[in-house]
């Protein structure tokens, strides 16, 4: 059996929780910009329900409008 000892042990741990804490940070801020990219398209589809599809008004809109269209 292999020894290791307790002072590896707790530098492995520290390890872990280092990293466990950065991945709980990239989470956090993926799902801010998650939240942020629903927002924007929910502000987007509002917009574009204003116009008529067929306008020749901004090309986000009509995009919006096409995948509306599209997705049922």
């Amino acid at each position: 059996m292999r020894f290791i000892s307790a002072k590896l042990l707790q530098k492995q741990a520290e390890l872990f929780r280092l990293t466990q804490a950065e991945i709980d940070t990239s989470l956090a801020w993926l799902n801010r910009l998650r939240k942020e990219k629903q927002m924007i398209f929910k502000r987007g589809r509002k917009a574009a329900a204003k116009w008529p599809a067929d306008s020749s008004v901004d090309p986000v809109v009509k995009a919006v409008h096409k995948v509306q269209a599209n997705s049922g």
